[in-house]
């Protein structure tokens, strides 16, 4: 009875432990680990420390919340007090068939830190929800209100997933996450059996990692970039879903929001040369998009089949370059996967790999690359043998390349073997006109926090938006949008919800007497804004009349002066 007790039990701290991404760990009245994931799996059937947070949970039978490991006086006399990776720890005392046991959840990074200080009651809830499911006799583990009261919890831990996430075993699905159901076209009221029995897919492409996926949704085929996640090997998959630019069969940079010429002009070139296999060079300040083209040209090219590799040159340490770019062989060092490693170029064979932030990459790797990009092959870490490659190379970078080739910090060579297409893409600031159907954009989508009421930009935040500067550009510009959806109560956003940096910088602007504009520049200035908000269906044309004060003829003919139809 208790070990069938404890299985059911491992299988839901194993969904547990997968959805928060948290480790988690189970320890019985010896403090002997029973069963434990991510960091706690190699430590089952060890004892632990007499001294540990587990053994003051034994005696004082009270959960416990550890927020700084490092300094909380029960970790005094830990003998892995310097070695603790965890950040916070959550200690749950419970009983399977009156045996005390002690579980404990551990976040191991900030951003699960965050999550699990802000939603503790939550975690609490789940939890005791499974204690009591295991606590009870045999014939009540059946007990269908307690199994749906568990599973409720687990769907709402997986709800605060900003991510588009299934959760499946075999070929059933067991959660759907509110995001993903909007996604896909359904309500969040729909259950998951309803996205089981009316989604029907079919695989395209498929390696360790992700894969390409089609779905019949309302009729019509779409596709989706999905993204594996082995929980366990009864429980299934977690699945992460990004909807591809072929969904529709509209091109991808039309699906993208733009009214000004300056960023028309960047994409005009990168649909032109997305059907070439040359290399391209995209240069843009940061936050300007620089991996939404490089995305866009490769599903817009004859490699759109093949993978998107996307890689952050800044985020990888030195002494690893070779290895995630080149693999590496079985055996090739101490500590390597058994059988070898797929590297980079590998992966993205007969797609493309972005290199991001180019000009972080060591000078001694910058050889290596360019003979790379010479010969098409590459020789993987502890080997002798050369694989051949067909990957298209797209590199970004927010320097100036020319600059830095002039002062010896980059390759002349190999600068001019990425520097084939040059594409510039404009900062915000150069774009106004984008800036308040940018806004409106994140703002439906962040919406779905709210509920997914509709909320909306006053004209006088979108005048404050509009006069900003946007160092940050369009990431900037999200994060600020976030910030009002997060902090306001009503179904629109007012420049008091915007961040104080951006009203203030507005307010500056405005009370300068130098800053004055002509009566055109207002004028265009204000239709412009309006058409942003309010857009240019039946609807949104009432709405500018009535705001500005004008017949339907003076707005055509407005529109037409000042070429925004």
């Amino acid at each position: 009875m208790l070990q069938e007790n404890l299985t059911r039990f491992s299988q839901k701290i194993i969904e547990l432990s997968s959805i928060t991404e948290m480790d988690v760990c189970v320890v019985n009245s010896n403090l002997v680990r029973i069963m434990g994931t991510g960091r706690y799996y190699s430590l089952i059937n060890e004892k632990a420390v007499d001294r540990s947070l587990h053994n003051r949970l034994f005696q004082s039978s009270e959960k416990y919340l550890l927020v700084k490991p490092h300094e909380d006086k029960v970790c005094n006399k830990c003998e892995y007090l310097h070695d603790c990776s965890g950040l916070v720890h959550l200690a749950v005392p419970f009983k399977i068939n009156k045996n005390n046991m002690s579980l404990l959840l551990t976040a191991t990074k900030d951003h699960y830190k965050k999550e699990l200080l802000n939603n503790t009651s939550l975690y609490l809830h789940l939890v005791d929800y499974f204690n009591k499911q295991i606590e009870k006799e045999s014939h009540v583990l059946n007990d269908k209100n307690a199994i749906d009261c568990a599973n409720k919890s687990i769907q709402s831990l997986i709800n605060l997933i900003d991510k588009n996430v299934m959760i499946m075993k075999k070929d059933v699905i067991l959660y759907v996450n509110d995001h993903l159901k909007i996604l896909f076209g359904l309500s969040p009221s729909d259950s998951n059996d309803y996205v089981q029995n009316n989604l029907r897919f079919g695989s395209v492409k498929m390696n360790d990692k992700s894969f390409q996926l089609s779905a019949d949704i309302s009729g019509e085929t779409r596709y989706f970039s999905v993204y594996s996640r082995t929980i366990d090997k009864v429980l299934g998959l977690k699945l992460v879903f990004v909807e591809s630019a072929r969904s529709k069969n509209i091109s991808f940079f039309d699906r993208h929001i733009f009214l000004s010429p300056n960023i028309k002009k960047a994409i005009d070139i990168a649909k032109k040369v997305s059907t070439s296999n040359s290399t391209i060079l995209l240069e843009g300040e940061s936050g300007t998009g620089k991996e939404v083209f490089a995305d866009g040209i490769h599903y817009e090219s004859d490699r759109s089949q093949g993978q998107f590799i996307s890689v952050n040159c800044a985020a990888i340490p030195e002494t690893l370059w070779e290895s995630e770019f080149f693999g590496y062989a079985d055996g090739a060092f101490t500590g390597a996967k058994k059988g070898g490693k797929m590297g980079k170029f590998q992966a993205a064979d007969k797609g493309t790999l972005f290199l991001d932030e180019i000009e972080e990459m060591p000078i001694s790797m910058q050889a290596k690359l360019l003979r790379v990009l010479e010969t098409k092959t590459i020789i993987p870490v502890g080997s002798n043998k050369q694989v051949g490659i067909d990957v298209r190379i797209i590199a970004a970078t927010n320097k100036n390349l020319e600059e830095m080739v002039r002062k010896g910090f980059f390759r002349e060579d190999l600068f001019y073997r990425l520097n084939v297409i040059k594409i510039h893409i404009p900062p915000l600031r150069e774009r106004k006109e984008d800036i308040i159907p940018l806004a409106n954009y994140f703002l439906k989508g962040f919406s779905i926090n709210k509920g997914g009421r509709v909320i909306e930009l006053t004209f006088e935040a979108c005048d404050c938006l509009t006069k900003y500067s946007w160092p940050g550009n369009i990431r900037e510009l999200k994060n600020a949008i976030e910030f009002a959806v997060s902090i306001t109560n009503n179904t629109y956003i007012t420049p008091e919800e915007l961040p104080v940096y951006i009203t203030e910088e507005s307010n500056s602007l405005s009370s300068n007497l130098y800053q004055i504009d002509t009566i055109k520049d207002f004028e265009y200035n204000a239709l412009r804004t309006c058409i942003g908000t309010y857009g240019l269906t039946e609807k949104g044309k009432r709405k500018i009349e009535e705001k500005l004060g004008i017949s339907r003829a003076t707005l055509y003919r407005k529109l037409k002066k000042y070429n925004l139809r």
